[in-house]
């Protein structure tokens, strides 16, 4: 998954604990760092591009869902949580690279612990309607990947499958 300097990520997500560090989505290889969108053990989300990390304000509580957006445009990252803006900062610019995009963890560290649901990434900036519809509506206007997780780790609108490395996947637990 190719993605330029402008990138969207969203997912639903509910951590089970508290106080560590989760890995969502990583773009990572063994020497370098895209991206990386994280709940740090802060209880915030962070988002890592390139050589800056940029903190969220808002703590997320243990055995709650959320629904997270990061937009991170050249120089600029927003985060959003459940529909609505929770912080603008500066950041540096995303780099393309071929390297494997992790989702639940960090190139083997910061597992996730918790669930997840219906992860997209875009390679544009989504706007606050369009977020609005994800949370609302379930609407994904042309993601460049979406991974709806529904039993296995197919992406559902292009050819970036994954592989399976010991998730369970769960039904009865749902954010919506």
């Amino acid at each position: 998954l190719s993605i330029g300097s402008t990138v969207t990520i969203t997912a639903w997500i509910r951590k089970d604990t508290t106080g560590v560090f989760g890995a969502i989505v990583a773009k990572r290889g063994s020497t370098t760092t895209n991206y990386q969108l994280l709940v740090r053990n802060t209880n915030v989300l962070s988002f890592y591009q390139g050589s800056s990390i940029i903190n969220d304000t808002t703590a997320l509580s243990a055995n709650t869902w959320y629904h997270i957006a990061v937009v991170a445009t050249s120089g600029s990252t927003k985060f959003y949580i459940n529909g609505e803006l929770s912080s603008s900062q500066s950041g540096s610019t995303i780099t393309t690279s071929s390297d494997d995009l992790y989702i639940g963890q960090v190139s083997g560290v910061s597992y996730w612990d918790g669930y997840m649901d219906e992860i997209a990434i875009y390679d544009r900036a989504l706007n606050l309607t369009e977020i609005e519809n994800i949370v609302d509506n379930k609407i994904y206007v042309e993601p460049a990947a979406l991974w709806l997780l529904e039993n296995d780790v197919t992406d559902s609108v292009g050819t970036n499958d994954g592989t399976n490395n010991g998730v369970t996947f769960s039904t009865s637990v749902k954010p919506y």
